[in-house]
């Protein structure tokens, strides 16, 4: 799913964004294929718009214990403290369009129906952000 949701993703990024990923080829784990792939989908859009049209995306997937954890990481814009206490709020967004809708929904799709986590793991301003998604084996 993940694979296939980058496939997709690249060529509508555009030529001044990379998108890199590091993938664990053992990485089975139960899961609703079209919500994981919105939910990367989702996050990899708020990436790019954190970048302003150039600079990089950085995904990577690995086995850690019992679960798989995807980072997604920019060298985007980056939040203050104030943005990062609210992201995950319905209704919040940083952006001139949109409803603040997506996070949150991401979210809730990774904890409540893939019993996961989705978390922020830092974010500075002018530096990026990383967010990290875990998913527990079935």
């Amino acid at each position: 799913t993940i694979a296939q949701t980058f496939a997709y993703l690249r060529p509508r990024l555009g030529n001044k964004i990379e998108l890199k990923t590091t993938l664990n080829d053992q990485l089975i784990v139960r899961h609703n294929a079209p919500l994981l792939s919105w939910v990367l989908e989702n996050m990899i859009k708020n990436a790019t718009d954190a970048l302003q049209g150039e600079g990089e995306i950085r995904v990577d997937a690995d086995i850690e214990s019992t679960e798989i954890k995807i980072t997604i990481a920019d060298d985007g814009r980056g939040m203050s403290l104030s943005e990062q206490r609210k992201i995950f709020n319905p209704g919040y967004t940083t952006k001139k369009r949109g409803w603040g809708l997506g996070l949150s929904l991401a979210k809730r799709i990774i904890e409540e129906y893939h019993g996961g986590k989705l978390v922020l793991i830092q974010s500075q301003p002018g530096i990026g952000t990383t967010f990290a998604i875990t998913i527990p084996f079935a």
